[in-house]
């Protein structure tokens, strides 16, 4: 198991808000990351080694990824968009390519290639933790720019979020 402090969420700050969080949410997030990772010596309620304190949330509100914890992440950094270029396709990827099989493309400016690298970069097991917040903003785009409509997109949805889950999974596992 790798250390979750050396993870790329971690490093680059994507977990802070939900790993800091002292409810409920923060504490489900912890015990998940037992299961994933090493964690520091004082377990699931560990000190942040980068000094982030508890209940922490990010003075910008204001980025692409719309609703729940999603909508307060930190925006994707320099290193965050480095670590997607270098990995293998990603979740992210992988939405953006079941997304064009069905002709939708992102077009300029729009900030889905920015949202695809960092779902990329928090990397497969936060994306399967967090399926509902990908959904959520797939439907919120969808809607907005008229390519999911109102129950179909609450049905189609959630079908590309774990397409894309099971492709990369299946990428990785090899032939």
């Amino acid at each position: 198991m790798s250390d979750f402090t050396d993870s790329s969420g971690c490093k680059n700050r994507f977990w802070c808000e939900r790993c800091r969080d002292t409810g409920s949410r923060g504490k489900n997030f912890r015990q998940f990351g037992l299961k994933h990772y090493t964690l520091p010596a004082d377990g699931p309620d560990f000190s942040c080694p980068a000094g982030v304190p508890w209940d922490f949330a990010p003075a910008n509100s204001n980025h692409e990824i719309s609703n729940h914890e999603t909508k307060k992440s930190p925006a994707a950094s320099p290193a965050m968009a480095s670590a997607a270029a270098t990995s293998p396709a990603g979740v992210g990827a992988a939405i953006k390519s079941l997304l064009q099989s069905f002709g939708v493309a992102a077009k300029p400016g729009c900030g889905c290639n920015a949202v695809a690298a960092r779902w990329d970069a928090a990397g497969l097991a936060w994306c399967e933790l967090h399926q509902a917040e990908l959904t959520d903003y797939l439907v919120s785009q969808g809607k907005a720019r008229g390519w999911l409509l109102g129950v179909a997109a609450r049905m189609t949805a959630p079908a590309i979020v774990a397409e894309a889950i099971a492709r990369v999974k299946a990428a990785r596992r090899g032939p």
